[in-house]
């Protein structure tokens, strides 16, 4: 994963974690997942930095946002693709398995994806905002 560190704390363990702190607002059998994924520099005087990947569910009793994983390094992974590997693959399993939560099996939805301009082109593997032909709208 370049020259960083990742790691993961699990989809299913902090979801799970989640609900038990904050149960659903309703008796929703669907729960809305929203991530976060962006950059953070450590301090101004050194080129480390942290991506985290942050999660909340919408349905919960409060607006809660648990980590699911984080990289640290120099720079930004060198993969996106790599990078978000173990949250794809926990969500797969989670989207065919579903959750056990209070007798309930809950469907976890991925509802919306959050994050800054140079995140967005980092996982979207496009241009940067700020270069020539860099907005993801545009075909001209």
């Amino acid at each position: 994963m370049g020259d960083g560190d990742y790691y993961h704390f699990g989809l299913r363990s902090s979801v799970m974690e989640t609900l038990h702190k904050y149960p659903p607002k309703s008796d929703c059998t669907i729960l809305n997942l929203q991530i976060n994924v962006d950059g953070l520099p450590i301090s101004k005087s050194s080129t480390s930095q942290f991506w985290p990947i942050l999660g909340n569910i919408e349905e919960c009793s409060r607006d809660y946002v648990f980590p699911i994983g984080v990289y640290h390094g120099k720079s930004k992974p060198s993969s996106c693709t790599e990078s978000l590997k173990r949250f794809v693959e926990d969500f797969q399993e989670i989207s065919e398995n579903g959750l056990l939560f209070q007798n309930e099996m809950k469907i976890l939805k991925l509802a919306k994806v959050l994050c800054g301009a140079p995140a967005k082109s980092f996982l979207l593997g496009v241009k940067s905002h700020n270069a020539s032909f860099g907005c993801t709208k545009c075909t001209t």
